[in-house]
Order: C-alpha cells, then sequence, then structure tokens
C-alpha cells in the first residue's frame, strides 16, 4: 500500500476489507477528480470566476448498509482562477493544485513529497457555467447526462447522473455557486459512496490551502505515494517499471523544458 502461524482469519478478513475499502474510496477520489475537474483545453469563453472552498465528508458503505469508512474533500477556487482538491484520510492526504499561471503540483502532505509541472496546462480552463446547467461538451461525450434541480442544504443544485453497467455516479453542482460540487453519490459492485456537503464558503479561500511547503521534497510522481520511497523501509516497489515510466515522463518531458 506474512508470514505468520495461526492467523487470526476473522480479523484478516476485517482488515482486508478495510483495506479494500481504502483502496476504493481513493480510486474514487481520483476518478470524481478526474471527471469532475475543468478541462485545460483552454476557451473562448470568458466568465468570472466565482472564489468558493467546498467541504465535504464521504462515507463508505458495504452490501448491508455498514460504514466501512470516513474520509474528508475540500476544493477551492480563487477568483484568479486556481483550484485545489485536497483528499483526507487515516492513511493519505494529499493534494492537487492547478495554478493560473499553468503550473501543476500534486503533494503528499503526510511524507511531505510533492511533484511540480512547470507550465503543464495554457489558456484558460473551460469553465461550467450554471447558464449551461454546470455540464460541458466534454461531459456530455463521457455519457453525462442532466437528472434535475434540487436542494442540497439549502442551496439550488443541479443533479448530473453518469451509469456504466453496474455503476451510477450523481454529482450535484451549486447553481449560484460556480457550479462547485456540493454532494457526490456512487453505486458501485461492493455498496454505495457518498460525498455529502459539510460546508460551503463563498469567498476567497484560505490562502494556506495554495501554499506548498519549501521543506516538501521534490519527487517524481511514481514515487509521490509510493512506500517504499520512505528511507528505512527495505520493499519493493508495486509499481511496475512501464507504469511508473509512464507517470514520469510527462513529469521529466515539463521540468526538462524549463530554465
Amino acid at each position: 500500500m506474512l508470514t505468520q502461524v495461526g492467523i487470526n482469519w476473522r480479523r484478516f478478513g476485517t482488515l482486508l476489507f478495510a483495506a479494500a475499502g481504502f483502496i476504493l474510496a481513493l480510486n474514487l477520489g481520483r476518478l470524481v477528480y478526474a471527471r469532475i475537474a475543468p478541462s485545460h483545453a483552454g476557451s473562448a469563453l470568458h466568465v468570472p470566476y466565482v472564489p468558493y472552498t467546498v467541504l465535504r465528508t464521504e462515507s463508505g458503505f458495504d452490501n448491508t448498509g455498514t460504514l466501512k469508512y470516513t474520509n474528508h474533500y475540500i476544493e477551492a477556487e480563487r477568483s484568479d482562477g486556481s483550484t485545489m482538491w485536497r483528499f483526507a484520510s487515516d492513511l493519505v492526504q494529499q493534494r492537487k493544485l492547478d495554478f493560473a499561471n499553468g503550473d501543476h503540483v500534486r503533494t503528499n502532505e503526510v511524507a511531505g513529497r510533492k511533484s511540480t509541472y512547470p507550465k503543464r496546462f495554457s489558456g484558460r480552463p473551460v469553465q461550467r457555467t450554471p447558464q449551461a446547467s454546470c455540464i460541458t461538451d466534454a461531459d456530455r461525450k463521457s455519457g453525462w447526462t442532466l437528472g434535475g434541480e434540487d436542494t442540497v442544504d439549502g442551496h439550488r443544485a443541479i443533479r448530473i447522473v453518469y451509469r456504466s453497467g453496474r455503476r451510477a455516479m450523481t454529482t450535484w453542482r451549486a447553481l449560484d455557486a460556480a457550479c462547485a460540487v456540493l454532494q457526490l453519490h456512487f453505486e458501485h459492485e461492493t455498496g454505495r459512496t457518498e460525498q455529502n456537503l459539510s460546508a460551503l464558503i463563498l469567498a476567497e479561500p484560505d490562502a494556506a490551502l495554495f501554499q506548498v511547503p519549501a521543506s516538501f521534497q521534490e519527487v517524481p510522481p511514481s514515487e509521490l505515494q509510493d512506500a517504499c520511497s520512505d528511507a528505512g523501509i527495505p520493499c519493493a516497489s508495486t509499481i511496475p517499471d512501464s507504469v511508473r515510466k509512464r507517470l514520469d515522463k510527462t513529469y521529466s518531458d515539463l521540468r526538462s523544458r524549463t530554465p
């Protein structure tokens, strides 16, 4: 992320399920971020950015409805268009930052590591707008559909749905808060995951959310979450070399072109 005589199989099964739940939650976080993050292909449409911070609490349930894990998310947008996404669990704390100048940074808050992609993006990101029901052409091409308008903790929200086989994901985006994700539900083979709104702040985000400590070690993305990169931990990385090379290629190319 044993060899032992007399394994307690009940305890082992519990730990295995917890680990599977954590992996599912982390993968869901990445899936959600990939699907709901704005495209940086550039857009001719210029809409003023609305600064906000949204906090969501994620609960993961198995097929019996039993709570298995709880995680926390923070998303923020500054008035200059810079965005921040933060995931926190009992084991992992990470951020993804996209700055207005095109720089992209990923962090491992626990290990004190970062991967910086200088000028990864050019142009303004494609913005979601309440006038377009907070859905983009890229969303529609990916299979997202409009489901109607609801209210989430007193905030008007548009419901957007994605279905694939036995999986279904529903997001609720704020119509009065720059289409911020207020709530997200994910139905899957082993249960369901819910991200529910904890707070929505319509103001310039806390500057600390966008600050990366100078003490953080710069590493390639393949080493960002790799426990084998920790000093004093003898282990073989679970990331295949081919995957490591793919993860690091864009990072290395961008950094080689930066003076």
